[in-house]
């Protein structure tokens, strides 16, 4: 892999894909996933990228911009085959052209330039696949390693998109607020729980996301906030006008 030896990465912009059918055919049968607009959205308050939904976010446009960006986000379906990890794979909402079949294997990642810090496999089961002795775990999140990402994040199990939604949400805000990595997905676990009920407290909603290689702080071009300074600076100007008209009134 490509580990840097820096202590601290920066990473200028993020690619985020979101798996939703409203704008295209679905492929291989998969349900929509209505979470992953929200989670989109949610980054989107914390994090400057690019965000592709339905048939904007289609396996052939992946592979044609992935290589330039620092950070990649799949908010899509994945599946594990513990038989032939070759055939672990992410499914996006569109195949995109005749040329690709909207699924991506293991094998064409090797074939791809990816330059990321930071991949974040926001689906089901990519950090799981078949173990082999002397080698580890062949799963979709080893793939995105040795194709030269030296940081990601994956999943144990099956992902709920509805809640994964809030803890991805959390977590790039954790890193724009300048946590590194595994504190960041860490506190977004912590602030999950801590908001939700007896029933969604259960491990199997909050503890599937787990990071793995370089855990090194990066820093993220945090989405300017603008606005709100905007509304403070014409609040105080005008507190500031009321008060002198107060005063002259007064002189007066």
């Amino acid at each position: 892999t490509n580990q840097k030896k820096s202590k601290t990465r920066s990473a200028k912009n993020l690619l985020a894909f979101g798996y939703t059918s409203e704008y295209g055919q679905v492929v291989q049968n998969k349900d929509h996933l209505p979470g992953t607009e929200k989670e989109l959205a949610l980054i989107k308050k914390s994090i400057a990228g690019d965000f592709f939904l339905g048939r904007n976010s289609s396996e052939k446009k992946f592979k044609d911009i992935a290589g330039g960006y620092d950070i990649i986000h799949l908010s899509i379906h994945g599946e594990t085959a513990l038989d032939n990890p070759l055939n672990n794979k992410l499914i996006f909402p569109e195949a995109g052209d005749t040329t690709e079949d909207g699924i991506l294997y293991p094998y064409e990642l090797y074939n791809l330039k990816l330059n990321s810090d930071l991949v974040v496999l926001s689906a089901c089961e990519t950090g799981i696949g078949r173990a082999y002795r002397g080698e580890g775990i062949y799963s979709m999140a080893r793939a995105f390693v040795y194709a030269g990402c030296p940081s990601v994040i994956m999943s144990l199990w099956n992902a709920d998109d509805r809640h994964t939604a809030n803890i991805m949400g959390d977590f790039y805000k954790n890193l724009a607020d300048g946590k590194n990595i595994a504190q960041s997905i860490h506190q977004a676990k912590l602030e999950f729980v801590a908001r939700s009920d007896e029933y969604l407290a259960h491990p199997y909603y909050w503890s599937s996301f787990v990071p793995l290689g370089d855990m090194s702080l990066i820093e993220v071009e945090a989405r300017r906030r603008f606005f709100p300074l905007i509304i403070l600076l014409v609040g105080a100007v005008a507190a500031a006008i009321i008060v002198y008209r107060k005063r002259i009134r007064s002189h007066r």
